[in-house]
Formats: C-alpha cells, structure tokens, sequence
C-alpha cells in the first residue's frame, strides 16, 4: 500500500541563506527555532551555525537582508521565510528572492511522551539536506536527529507516516518520498517502564 499524506509548510520558522564566501556561492536554510518556539537563533548564533553548515571556519562573515547589514540585537524570527545572505566582503549585489524553502524537509511530531534535556516543544522539523543536495540524511541519520530534536538521544523511537502508527518509516523507506511530509515520533517503552 502506497501512504499519501498531504503537502504542509515548514513547522518551524527558517530563514534560506545564500553564502557567498571566497568566490563561491551555496544555498541552505537555517532553522530559526527548533522544536517550535525553542533554541530560538540571534545573531551570534546564526554566525556559529551558518559557518558549521558551510564549513567557513576562521572565516569572519556579515549577515544581510537585502543590502541591510544586520546587528547583535536583530530579532531574526521577524525575517521567517526571507533570504539572508552571508559575505565575507561587500554587501551583496545580486538578491534573489524565494517563496520556498530551499532545502528538502520534514515535520516531526512527538507522540506519547513530553520532550527531555529542558526542551519544551512537541513540533518540529528537520531539514533533509543542508546546503542545498547536500550532507542528505539517510534512515539511521533521520532516526538520531529526530530523537536529537525533542531531547531524547538516550531513548530508543520508531517513525510514523501516520498518527494512528500503522505505517512505519524504516530504512527501507526513500527519503526523497518524506519531503514536506510529518514524521510522528514514538518513544519505545523501556524494560523498566513496562
């Protein structure tokens, strides 16, 4: 049986970037909370990150929306959804606009427990390749960076299609076939909690 399930927006809000260091140029997304309404970015942060994605490190960069450089106390959630771009010159010349997100994506949903490690939310998301084709997760990555999300690396999960748990993700699964799809995540019982 083939599962279909609806087409949804990000869960989370994002920002696409387009870096432009060294003559090069490559496009991604960062997320600017994860799970919903928690490990919200500032500037600092996004620095960190977008340098982690991209592999500039020892590179000082500046972060603009459109020919705006922004500042330390810049709320980033009011730009969800923009482009940002990252030089480690000038101002950028050349703006792109997008009304999509660039990277391939899910939504996750925790199903039967709270979240763990101080992380509050029970939606999230995550990003099936970053740059933009590539670093793509496969099954077991997919797997660890759910359970990463909610704070539960020490738990044993198992992935849904659906809700009610009857289609299960497994590696056999493509992940090609989960782009804009919710993923609902299932803590598995312990030995002890039976």
């Amino acid at each position: 049986t083939l599962f279909r399930s609806a087409l949804i927006s990000p869960a989370c809000a994002y920002v696409n970037v387009i870096v432009s260091v060294n003559g090069t140029e490559q496009d991604g997304v960062l997320l600017l909370e994860n799970p919903k309404g928690d490990g919200l970015v500032n500037l600092a942060k996004c620095k960190h990150t977008v340098a982690s994605i991209f592999s500039l490190k020892d590179t000082h960069v500046a972060v603009y929306s459109g020919k705006t450089e922004l500042i330390d106390n810049t709320d980033l959630r009011t730009l969800d959804g923009n482009v940002l771009y990252i030089t480690s010159g000038s101002t950028p010349s050349v703006h792109k606009n997008s009304d999509n997100i660039l990277c391939q994506y899910v939504n996750l949903q925790l199903l039967n427990s709270e979240p763990q490690e101080c992380v509050k939310g029970t939606v999230g998301m995550l990003l099936l390749e970053n740059p933009v084709c590539q670093n793509r997760l496969n099954y077991n990555g997919l797997v660890y960076e759910s359970a990463k999300v909610f704070g539960l690396r020490s738990r044993r999960i198992k992935l849904y299609h659906d809700e009610a748990q009857v289609q299960e993700i497994t590696n056999e699964t493509s992940m090609e076939t989960l782009h804009m799809k919710t993923i609902y995540v299932k803590i598995l019982s312990t030995t002890a909690e039976c």
